[in-house]
């Protein structure tokens, strides 16, 4: 996480760095663009995992160490501190559009689609050293739409929440939990069943961030399949399971998907940065947003030389 101060301090631009053979930088050790991967924080350990390179969705995971080194853009020694590495995970397939989490010291990689256009509902345990893995064996699973691609997760208090996505019957609205140490899943409920509350529509390529203490967690925008996205929001009580409809105070960014959503500030901070996403087929946005959550209300930080490229997920 990052100061707010240290918003505006970030650059735009490459990031580089040695790796542990001290010879080959950035552009050669991650190879070639990816989408559709996934990036988590390990400690001070940026790792990615998968994506689509333009010709298959690949297993490599990368990870680059001393990560918070890149909040201080303007340090002379900064390519030094940056240390890349990167190898294909043996027993897994290669994947985009999945989920990813660190617990117990691996980092976890959930369902997504392979090179086959295949929709995965598997939990891969993957060791980061050692670059092996292995299928998490669930004690109880649910028979229907378990399998998913473009949804959100994460985790609290030992439960892995899923929500939405989307397989082969369409757009999902579900949200689900994994018991981290039992492994056994649950269905907290769908828009479909009960009837009389509150539920977002269906959808993927949405954002749904926990912020605070972790107990609530803010939904934001995503795509239904339909030409524009949506630009709703709503607060999700992750202890209960239930939702509600959010409404901003002044100027709001526009609908979008693909975006991303991320809490800046110290732990237990309630402020989420907002930036990039899709419009519609013609526009990729290039903005950025903060959002004070105990007022509702968002302040524009579009900085034309901060993102100087579009960009959605």
């Amino acid at each position: 996480k990052m100061e707010r101060s240290e918003v505006m301090q970030l650059r735009c631009g490459p990031i580089y760095g040695t790796t542990n053979a001290e010879s080959p930088t950035y552009l050669q050790t991650l190879g070639s663009h990816l989408n559709g991967h996934s990036c988590t924080l390990h400690n001070d350990t940026l790792v990615w995992f998968g994506g689509y390179d333009g010709s298959q969705r690949v297993n490599t995971l990368h990870t680059l160490q001393n990560a918070s080194a890149l909040t201080q853009p303007d340090d002379p020694d900064l390519e030094s501190k940056l240390l890349w590495s990167q190898g294909d995970v043996t027993g897994t397939v290669g994947r985009s559009g999945h989920g990813s989490f660190i617990y117990d010291n691996h980092l976890h990689v959930h369902a997504g689609y392979d090179s086959h256009h295949n929709v995965l509902a598997d939990l891969v345990r993957i060791d980061i050293d050692s670059l092996t893995a292995t299928n998490v064996e669930f004690t109880k699973i649910l028979h229907r739409n378990m399998e998913r691609r473009w949804h959100n997760s994460f985790v609290y208090q030992n439960q892995y929440f899923v929500h939405a996505g989307w397989n082969d019957s369409g757009a999902l609205d579900d949200l689900i939990s994994l018991d981290l140490s039992t492994n056994a899943w649950r269905s907290i409920g769908s828009g479909s069943k009960p009837t009389g509350r509150v539920w977002p529509s269906p959808r993927r390529w949405h954002s749904l961030t926990p912020c605070g203490d972790g107990s609530r967690a803010f939904l934001f925008g995503g795509y239904k399949g339909t030409t524009t996205p949506l630009g709703d929001a709503y607060w999700l009580n992750v202890e209960t399971g239930t939702w509600n409809t959010v409404g901003f105070r002044g100027k709001s960014p526009s609908a979008r998907s693909r975006h991303t959503m991320t809490v800046v500030g110290d732990a237990g901070s309630k402020t989420l940065l907002l930036i990039g996403g899709y419009f519609e087929s013609d526009r990729v946005l290039r903005d950025m947003w903060l959002l004070h959550t105990d007022s509702m209300t968002w302040e524009n930080k579009t900085d034309g030389q901060l993102f100087s490229v579009m960009r959605s997920g």
